[in-house]
């Protein structure tokens, strides 16, 4: 009889061991699947941006109707991680943006849009802003206006964004140092005044510069996405390429007293 009992002991052990391994193997190859899909996610949106917190979203939605609650509170922690990291990087910027959309004088433009004759902003006695959201770090002009004597543009050269002014036929270029990448949303302002002063900020970082003279009336119209005049002299700035190729998600441009 003690035997028997030993031996019960000894199965209903086997069995709780056996049963934990199941489990612990279980949650191994749970924990490893969540990774796998979570890498990816890092194939395919390798930055963090919206687009990656979107598909994060849908994970967790897919791990909670299969019933994996833990699994699918990992992913809402990873979430959380990335959109704190999303945040700090444009909170300073909000302000700005909601002055902008507030602002009458504002338009929101778009890839592709020419401002021609009646609608060519006047800009002399102005100062101008330029806010854009965009995603690509491939050469190109996003915004320009003028040519060989007077105007500015904001373009990408060498994965640089660079902010130009030409007065007087004398360009002058505000580089920003750190280079951008492709697959993230980069948020940047740009501003003009009719002091002389030029500032660019690129995901809350900020630069500052002036410009010699005085910014007159461009000759020739307003391009998003291009500068395309009909001699090639008369361009803003010498750029590695004009046409943008990338995606301008949003563009507000405004001009102020």
């Amino acid at each position: 009889m003690e035997k028997i009992i030993i031996l019960m002991f000894l199965f209903v052990g086997f069995v709780l061991v056996a049963g934990n391994k199941q489990l612990e193997s279980l949650r191994v190859n749970r924990d490893r699947a969540i990774k796998i899909e979570v890498s990816k996610l890092d194939k395919s949106v390798k930055y963090i941006d919206t687009a990656y917190i979107k598909k994060l979203n849908a994970l967790k939605i897919v791990l909670t109707k299969r019933g994996d609650l833990e699994g699918a509170l990992e992913v809402k922690a990873e979430i959380e991680k990335k959109e704190t990291g999303l945040n700090t990087a444009t909170r300073a910027l909000n302000p700005i943006l909601k002055k902008l959309q507030e602002d009458r004088n504002s338009k929101k433009l778009k890839l592709g849009d020419t401002l021609k004759w009646k609608q060519n902003p006047l800009v002399v006695n102005k100062n101008i802003t330029i806010y854009a959201i965009i995603n690509t770090a491939s050469d190109g002009v996003i915004l320009s206006h003028g040519g060989r004597k007077n105007g500015y543009a904001l373009y990408i050269k060498q994965k640089k964004v660079i902010l130009g002014v030409k007065a007087g036929g004398k360009l002058t270029e505000l580089d920003f140092p750190r280079k951008i990448v492709d697959g993230k949303d980069t948020i940047i302002i740009a501003q003009i005044s009719k002091k002389g002063s030029m500032s660019l900020s690129v995901d809350g970082k900020d630069i500052k510069g002036r410009f010699s003279g005085k910014l007159l009336q461009p000759n020739s119209y307003l391009e998003v996405g291009n500068d395309a005049p009909r001699r090639p002299f008369n361009k803003v700035a010498k750029y590695a390429k004009s046409k943008f190729s990338g995606e301008i998600k949003e563009l507000i441009y405004n001009l102020s007293d």
